[in-house]
């Protein structure tokens, strides 16, 4: 069976999923350049829901998620300026 890929741009609605994903992607893919403890604390500042939550909001900032049947599976993020 195909796998069914979807990419879409994340609004406020979607900051569950946003939080999800990125917190998930990143981690997997930078654990081994953090020291113990240093990589949860710059998840949760970076990716913390406070902080997606604003810059969902920010006109300048775009989030998209990419989707393999309907399961997020990578995220990206654009700064407009």
């Amino acid at each position: 069976m195909t796998p069914y890929i979807s990419i879409q741009q994340m609004k406020s609605p979607d900051l569950a999923t946003l939080h999800k994903i990125c917190c998930e992607a990143y981690s997997q893919n930078f654990y081994h350049h953090w020291d113990e403890g240093g990589l949860d604390n710059y998840v949760n500042k970076v990716f913390g829901i406070d902080t997606l939550k604003a810059e969902l909001s920010d006109k300048h900032i775009q989030y998209y998620v990419a989707f393999i049947n309907q399961e997020p599976v990578a995220f990206m993020k654009i700064n407009l300026f």
